[in-house]
Protein backbone atom coordinates (compact mmCIF):
# COMPACT_ATOMS: atom_id res chain seq x y z
CA UNK A 1 0.00 0.00 0.00
CA UNK A 2 1.19 3.38 -0.79
CA UNK A 3 1.01 5.85 1.50
CA UNK A 4 -0.73 9.11 0.13
CA UNK A 5 -1.39 11.22 2.95
CA UNK A 6 0.46 14.12 2.24
CA UNK A 7 -1.37 16.86 0.34
CA UNK A 8 -3.67 14.53 -1.90
CA UNK A 9 -7.27 15.34 -3.00
CA UNK A 10 -9.87 15.53 -0.72
CA UNK A 11 -12.15 14.78 -2.90
CA UNK A 12 -10.52 12.88 -5.56
CA UNK A 13 -14.00 12.09 -7.79
CA UNK A 14 -14.30 16.01 -8.87
CA UNK A 15 -14.24 17.66 -12.13
CA UNK A 16 -10.94 19.95 -12.43
CA UNK A 17 -11.25 22.89 -14.32
CA UNK A 18 -8.61 22.07 -17.08
CA UNK A 19 -5.31 24.84 -17.61
CA UNK A 20 -8.06 27.12 -14.97
CA UNK A 21 -10.78 27.82 -16.95
CA UNK A 22 -11.65 24.78 -19.97
CA UNK A 23 -12.47 26.64 -22.84
CA UNK A 24 -14.51 29.89 -21.26
CA UNK A 25 -11.21 31.95 -21.14
CA UNK A 26 -7.54 31.76 -22.26
CA UNK A 27 -5.55 28.80 -21.10
CA UNK A 28 -3.66 29.80 -17.99
CA UNK A 29 -4.19 33.38 -16.97
CA UNK A 30 -5.77 34.89 -14.09
CA UNK A 31 -8.78 35.06 -16.06
CA UNK A 32 -9.36 31.35 -16.77
CA UNK A 33 -9.20 30.74 -13.11
CA UNK A 34 -11.69 33.15 -12.28
CA UNK A 35 -14.18 32.22 -14.76
CA UNK A 36 -14.04 28.66 -13.21
CA UNK A 37 -14.40 30.10 -9.81
CA UNK A 38 -17.72 31.58 -11.47
CA UNK A 39 -18.67 28.56 -12.71
CA UNK A 40 -18.85 26.77 -9.17
CA UNK A 41 -15.43 24.44 -9.96
CA UNK A 42 -13.06 23.68 -6.43
CA UNK A 43 -10.43 22.10 -8.27
CA UNK A 44 -8.00 23.40 -10.75
CA UNK A 45 -5.51 22.48 -12.65
CA UNK A 46 -2.88 24.54 -14.81
CA UNK A 47 0.94 24.19 -16.37
CA UNK A 48 3.83 26.04 -14.49
CA UNK A 49 7.25 26.81 -16.77
CA UNK A 50 10.04 28.68 -15.39
CA UNK A 51 11.62 32.18 -16.57
CA UNK A 52 15.19 32.75 -17.63
CA UNK A 53 15.80 33.98 -14.20
CA UNK A 54 14.11 31.32 -12.57
CA UNK A 55 10.39 32.65 -11.87
CA UNK A 56 7.71 29.98 -12.28
CA UNK A 57 4.62 31.47 -14.45
CA UNK A 58 1.43 29.86 -16.34
CA UNK A 59 2.19 28.41 -19.72
CA UNK A 60 1.51 25.08 -21.68
CA UNK A 61 3.83 25.48 -24.62
CA UNK A 62 7.32 25.78 -24.62
CA UNK A 63 7.09 28.57 -27.38
CA UNK A 64 4.54 31.77 -27.02
CA UNK A 65 3.13 31.63 -30.36
CA UNK A 66 0.13 29.73 -30.00
CA UNK A 67 -2.19 31.47 -27.04
CA UNK A 68 0.15 34.72 -26.62
CA UNK A 69 1.03 37.78 -29.34
CA UNK A 70 4.53 37.41 -28.51
CA UNK A 71 6.74 34.52 -30.33
CA UNK A 72 9.76 32.61 -29.56
CA UNK A 73 10.83 30.14 -26.33
CA UNK A 74 9.42 31.22 -23.50
CA UNK A 75 11.93 30.21 -21.03
CA UNK A 76 14.62 31.54 -22.57
CA UNK A 77 13.35 35.42 -21.59
CA UNK A 78 13.51 37.19 -18.07
CA UNK A 79 10.16 37.59 -16.60
CA UNK A 80 10.39 41.35 -16.54
CA UNK A 81 9.56 40.51 -20.65
CA UNK A 82 6.78 38.06 -20.05
CA UNK A 83 4.96 39.44 -17.65
CA UNK A 84 4.04 42.46 -20.22
CA UNK A 85 3.09 39.49 -22.78
CA UNK A 86 -0.83 39.57 -23.87
CA UNK A 87 -2.25 36.23 -23.28
CA UNK A 88 -5.80 36.64 -24.30
CA UNK A 89 -6.19 38.28 -27.33
CA UNK A 90 -5.46 35.55 -29.14
CA UNK A 91 -8.39 33.24 -27.47
CA UNK A 92 -10.75 36.50 -27.73
CA UNK A 93 -10.15 39.98 -28.61
CA UNK A 94 -12.41 40.97 -25.24
CA UNK A 95 -9.53 39.51 -22.78
CA UNK A 96 -6.73 41.73 -24.52
CA UNK A 97 -4.31 42.80 -22.13
CA UNK A 98 -4.61 39.89 -19.92
CA UNK A 99 -1.15 38.68 -19.03
CA UNK A 100 0.71 35.90 -18.56
CA UNK A 101 0.54 35.21 -14.12
CA UNK A 102 3.51 33.98 -12.55
CA UNK A 103 2.74 31.33 -9.68
CA UNK A 104 2.57 33.92 -6.98
CA UNK A 105 -0.14 36.14 -8.69
CA UNK A 106 -2.28 32.35 -9.07
CA UNK A 107 -1.53 31.64 -5.18
CA UNK A 108 -2.30 35.40 -4.42
CA UNK A 109 -5.74 35.03 -6.56
CA UNK A 110 -6.52 31.89 -4.69
CA UNK A 111 -6.15 33.10 -1.34
CA UNK A 112 -9.18 32.35 0.68
CA UNK A 113 -11.04 30.17 -1.80
CA UNK A 114 -11.32 26.73 -0.76
CA UNK A 115 -9.70 25.02 -3.92
CA UNK A 116 -7.54 22.24 -4.87
CA UNK A 117 -4.36 22.80 -7.27
CA UNK A 118 -2.39 20.70 -9.49
CA UNK A 119 0.36 22.38 -10.88
CA UNK A 120 2.02 20.75 -13.30
CA UNK A 121 5.76 21.01 -13.92
CA UNK A 122 6.40 22.07 -17.97
CA UNK A 123 10.04 21.32 -18.19
CA UNK A 124 10.71 22.44 -22.28
CA UNK A 125 10.11 19.34 -24.24
CA UNK A 126 14.39 19.22 -25.47
CA UNK A 127 15.45 19.37 -22.01
CA UNK A 128 17.85 16.86 -20.67
CA UNK A 129 17.20 15.06 -17.22
CA UNK A 130 19.70 17.19 -15.30
CA UNK A 131 17.53 20.36 -16.20
CA UNK A 132 13.93 18.87 -15.77
CA UNK A 133 15.10 17.73 -12.18
CA UNK A 134 16.35 21.79 -11.52
CA UNK A 135 12.86 22.87 -12.99
CA UNK A 136 11.02 20.35 -10.67
CA UNK A 137 13.22 21.52 -7.29
CA UNK A 138 12.66 25.01 -8.22
CA UNK A 139 9.11 25.36 -9.05
CA UNK A 140 8.55 22.40 -5.66
CA UNK A 141 10.32 24.99 -3.97
CA UNK A 142 8.34 28.15 -4.64
CA UNK A 143 5.01 26.05 -4.44
CA UNK A 144 6.10 25.23 -0.49
CA UNK A 145 7.05 28.99 0.39
CA UNK A 146 3.87 30.21 -1.51
CA UNK A 147 1.38 27.98 -0.09
CA UNK A 148 3.01 27.98 3.32
CA UNK A 149 0.18 27.61 6.08
CA UNK A 150 -2.47 27.09 3.70
CA UNK A 151 -5.46 24.50 4.43
CA UNK A 152 -5.40 22.95 1.26
CA UNK A 153 -1.79 22.43 -0.31
CA UNK A 154 -1.11 21.86 -4.03
CA UNK A 155 -0.30 18.64 -5.89
CA UNK A 156 3.07 18.63 -8.02
CA UNK A 157 2.58 16.63 -11.38
CA UNK A 158 4.52 15.99 -14.22
CA UNK A 159 5.06 13.89 -17.36
CA UNK A 160 9.00 14.23 -16.27
CA UNK A 161 10.21 11.50 -13.81
CA UNK A 162 13.64 13.62 -12.76
CA UNK A 163 11.03 16.72 -12.27
CA UNK A 164 8.83 14.49 -9.79
CA UNK A 165 12.21 13.72 -8.65
CA UNK A 166 13.31 17.15 -7.77
CA UNK A 167 9.97 18.01 -6.57
CA UNK A 168 10.43 14.66 -4.14
CA UNK A 169 14.21 16.06 -3.20
CA UNK A 170 12.34 19.88 -2.80
CA UNK A 171 9.32 19.47 -1.28
CA UNK A 172 8.47 15.79 0.14
CA UNK A 173 5.51 16.49 1.96
CA UNK A 174 3.87 18.07 -1.37
CA UNK A 175 1.68 15.07 -3.23
CA UNK A 176 3.19 14.27 -6.56
CA UNK A 177 1.77 12.59 -9.46
CA UNK A 178 2.78 10.62 -12.76
CA UNK A 179 1.00 11.98 -15.98
CA UNK A 180 1.39 9.02 -18.52
CA UNK A 181 -0.54 8.48 -21.79
CA UNK A 182 0.40 4.81 -21.25
CA UNK A 183 0.68 3.26 -17.95
CA UNK A 184 3.60 1.07 -18.49
CA UNK A 185 4.74 -2.40 -16.67
CA UNK A 186 6.45 -0.39 -14.03
CA UNK A 187 4.02 1.93 -12.96
CA UNK A 188 4.01 0.53 -9.36
CA UNK A 189 8.01 0.74 -8.98
CA UNK A 190 7.78 4.31 -10.10
CA UNK A 191 4.66 5.30 -7.53
CA UNK A 192 6.89 3.66 -5.06
CA UNK A 193 10.09 5.39 -5.71
CA UNK A 194 8.12 9.04 -5.85
CA UNK A 195 5.84 8.34 -3.29
CA UNK A 196 3.28 9.44 -5.33
CA UNK A 197 0.15 10.34 -4.14
CA UNK A 198 -1.77 9.76 -8.09
CA UNK A 199 -1.60 8.88 -11.58
CA UNK A 200 -2.94 10.96 -14.18
CA UNK A 201 -3.92 9.38 -16.96
CA UNK A 202 -5.36 9.48 -21.03
CA UNK A 203 -8.91 8.56 -20.16
CA UNK A 204 -8.59 5.83 -22.92
CA UNK A 205 -6.49 3.99 -20.32
CA UNK A 206 -9.30 4.37 -17.79
CA UNK A 207 -10.77 0.74 -17.91
CA UNK A 208 -12.29 -0.98 -15.23
CA UNK A 209 -9.88 -3.15 -14.32
CA UNK A 210 -7.17 -0.40 -14.04
CA UNK A 211 -9.06 1.53 -12.21
CA UNK A 212 -9.33 -1.21 -9.48
CA UNK A 213 -5.96 -1.68 -10.17
CA UNK A 214 -4.58 1.45 -9.46
CA UNK A 215 -6.91 1.94 -6.35
CA UNK A 216 -5.87 -0.83 -4.83
CA UNK A 217 -2.82 0.60 -4.76
CA UNK A 218 -3.79 3.36 -2.74
CA UNK A 219 -3.17 5.84 -5.37
CA UNK A 220 -6.13 8.40 -6.27
CA UNK A 221 -6.34 8.49 -10.21
CA UNK A 222 -7.62 11.51 -12.80
CA UNK A 223 -7.97 11.20 -16.02
CA UNK A 224 -7.49 13.79 -18.92
CA UNK A 225 -8.59 15.37 -21.01
CA UNK A 226 -12.86 14.45 -20.56
CA UNK A 227 -15.52 16.46 -21.98
CA UNK A 228 -18.39 13.73 -22.59
CA UNK A 229 -20.77 14.08 -19.99
CA UNK A 230 -21.16 10.69 -20.10
CA UNK A 231 -17.71 9.66 -19.70
CA UNK A 232 -17.48 12.49 -17.13
CA UNK A 233 -19.95 11.02 -15.31
CA UNK A 234 -18.92 7.10 -15.44
CA UNK A 235 -15.05 8.43 -14.14
CA UNK A 236 -16.80 10.09 -11.10
CA UNK A 237 -18.84 7.25 -10.39
CA UNK A 238 -15.77 4.39 -9.86
CA UNK A 239 -13.79 7.44 -8.30
CA UNK A 240 -11.47 8.69 -10.73
CA UNK A 241 -10.96 12.50 -10.96
CA UNK A 242 -11.46 13.74 -14.47
CA UNK A 243 -9.64 16.74 -15.88
CA UNK A 244 -12.15 18.94 -18.25
CA UNK A 245 -12.82 21.74 -20.36
CA UNK A 246 -16.25 21.27 -20.37
CA UNK A 247 -16.80 23.53 -17.05
CA UNK A 248 -20.83 24.63 -18.41
CA UNK A 249 -21.50 21.12 -17.93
Amino acid sequence: MIDTELGSSPNPAQRIAHRGGGSLAPENTLAAFCAGLDAGLTAFECDVKLSADGVPFLLHDDLLDRTTTASGRASWKPWSRLARVDAGRKFDPRFGGERIPSLADLAGLVAGHEVWLNLEIKPDTDAGAALQADWGLRVARQAVRLWAGSPQQPCLSSFSIPALQGAQQAAPGLARAWLCERLPARWREVALALDLAALHLDASQCTPALIAEVQAQGLQLRAYTVDDPGEVARLLAAGVGVFTDALAA
